[in-house]
């Protein structure tokens, strides 16, 4: 894996009042360009159509457009 979840988000509760300082952490996101690589493997070639039903059905839960490179040698 080529992404590092490197950014916190926080949130604070609807009834705290303001000045209270910050909120506590919510979740962990990753800023991803375009072009950038989010997975690299190294399969033999007699595994490679499970391996691309494996990436296919992962990119499908992925909201980003993704496509799917392999070289065979």
């Amino acid at each position: 894996m080529k992404v590092f979840t490197n950014i916190s988000l926080t949130k604070k509760s609807v009834a705290s009042r303001m000045g209270s300082g910050k909120g506590s952490h919510n979740k962990w996101v990753s800023l991803i360009r375009k072009g950038q690589i989010l997975c690299e493997l190294l399969i033999p070639f007699e595994k490679l159509n499970m391996s691309l039903k494996a990436l296919k059905s992962a990119s499908s839960k992925i909201s980003l457009k993704t496509s799917i490179m392999y070289n065979k040698y």
